[in-house]
C-alpha cells in the first residue's frame, strides 16, 4: 500500500490530519500538503463541521512546520512555501503572522538560512510555476512580506500596462483632446475598478473611452477610463453607455448597482455629482465635434480645453457647487 493510499485509509476510516500524521511519523502540515497536492478525498466529522469549533494553534505549532522546513532544506529538499488561499485558511494565515511578529518576516526567516536559501520556493499566482523564494519582489503590506507573482510575470504586467496607456494616450492625443494617461495612471485605474470588466467580472478586457473619442469630447484620462470586457466594448462602439446599458443590461444579465457604481466613481473623478455626469454625459453625444471644431476650441483656450469645461461653459454651470476633486490645472499642464 502506498502513503497515499494508506492517508485515503485511515482518513475514510474518520482520523484527524494529526492522528494521521502521528501514525505515519510525519508532521500535520506535511500530511496537508499530500492531501492538497494529491487531491485526496478529506472525511469531514461531524464535530468538524460544527460552525462553533474553531481549531486553535499556539506557537508550538508553528515552530514545528519551521523546524521541518528548516531540516528538509537543509537535506537539499525543495521546500515550497504555503500561501494563505481563503479565509478561511486560518493556520497559513496565522503562521505568516506569526513570523511577521517574531523574526521580522518570512522573508528575513529565509534569508538567514544563506547556505540552502535556494532550496525555499513559492508558487507565483499568474504563471502558477514553482520558483526559488529570491525571485519574488519584497511586498511589505502583505502578510507573506513578498509579491505574489514573480519578478518576471511582475515586470511584464508593468510593461503591458505602459503599452496600453501609450495607445490609448496616442489615440486622443490625435483627435486633439486630453490626454493624461501613463502607466502609473493605468494602474490607478485597475486598482479603483479591478482587473477585471467592471460590470460583469469577466477577464479580457479593453481599456474603454466612457465617453467615446469618436464624439469628439472626452479623452484619455482618468474620469473616462475604466476596464470592459472586450466583447461589451465592440458592442457599445460609440453608442451613449447610458442608453446601451439600458438597452442590453438583461441581454448580457448585467447588474444596475455595478453600473451606477462605476458613474459614481466616474463622476468623483471628473468633480461632478452622478446626476452632473449624466447631463454632461448626454450633452457631449447630443453636441459632437469634428477635428476643426476641437482645435478651434483649443486655440480659444489655448491649450486642450476638456469637454467638462466646454460644458460648463455651455450651461452656465459654475465650479462652487459639488465634489470638485479635479479642475483643469492637470489637463493645463499636461497640454503645455
Amino acid at each position: 500500500m502506498t502513503r497515499t493510499e494508506k492517508i485515503q485509509e485511515l482518513l475514510d476510516a474518520g482520523h484527524r490530519i494529526a492522528y494521521i500524521a502521528k501514525h505515519l511519523g510525519e508532521h500535520h502540515e506535511v500530511v496537508r500538503r499530500t492531501i492538497k497536492k494529491e487531491k485526496i478525498e478529506v472525511y469531514t466529522a461531524f464535530d468538524e463541521i460544527n460552525p462553533h469549533l474553531v481549531e486553535v494553534f499556539d506557537v508550538w505549532d508553528y515552530e514545528d512546520v519551521l523546524d521541518n522546513w528548516d531540516r528538509m532544506a537543509w537535506q537539499g529538499e525543495i521546500v515550497v512555501i504555503p500561501r494563505s488561499s481563503s479565509q478561511t485558511d486560518t493556520f497559513t494565515s496565522g503562521l505568516l503572522k506569526y513570523l511577521k511578529e517574531t523574526y521580522g518576516g518570512l522573508r528575513e526567516w529565509v534569508e538567514k538560512r544563506k547556505y540552502y536559501s535556494d532550496n525555499f520556493y513559492v508558487v507565483c499566482v499568474k504563471c502558477e510555476k514553482e520558483l526559488p523564494f529570491s525571485q519574488f519582489l519584497s511586498r511589505t503590506e502583505r502578510l507573506s512580506g513578498i509579491n505574489s507573482s514573480c519578478s518576471r510575470c511582475f515586470y511584464l504586467a508593468r510593461s503591458e500596462d505602459a503599452h496600453r496607456a501609450a495607445i490609448n494616450r496616442r489615440r486622443a492625443y490625435k483627435a486633439e483632446l486630453p490626454y493624461i494617461w501613463s502607466k502609473s495612471d493605468r494602474i490607478e485605474m485597475r486598482n479603483c475598478f479591478g482587473d477585471r470588466c467592471y460590470l460583469s467580472d469577466k477577464d479580457d478586457c479593453d481599456d474603454d473611452h466612457f465617453i467615446p473619442l469618436f464624439t469628439g469630447h472626452g479623452g484619455t484620462y482618468l474620469g473616462n477610463m475604466y476596464p470592459l470586457y472586450f466583447r461589451y466594448n465592440r458592442e457599445k462602439h460609440t453608442k451613449n453607455p447610458f442608453e446601451w446599458f439600458e438597452a442590453n443590461r438583461q441581454r448580457f444579465d448585467l447588474d444596475p448597482s455595478r453600473f451606477d457604481s462605476l458613474v459614481a466613481k466616474l463622476a468623483e473623478q471628473n468633480g461632478l455629482t452622478p446626476e452632473e455626469f449624466r447631463e454632461y454625459t448626454y450633452w457631449c453625444f447630443a453636441n459632437p465635434r469634428n477635428l476643426t471644431q476641437i482645435k478651434r476650441d483649443n486655440a480659444r483656450y489655448r491649450r486642450r480645453v476638456t469637454s467638462v469645461e466646454l460644458w460648463r461653459e455651455a450651461t452656465g454651470r459654475t465650479y462652487e457647487t459639488g465634489n470638485r476633486s479635479i479642475g483643469t490645472k492637470a489637463f493645463e499642464e499636461a497640454s503645455a
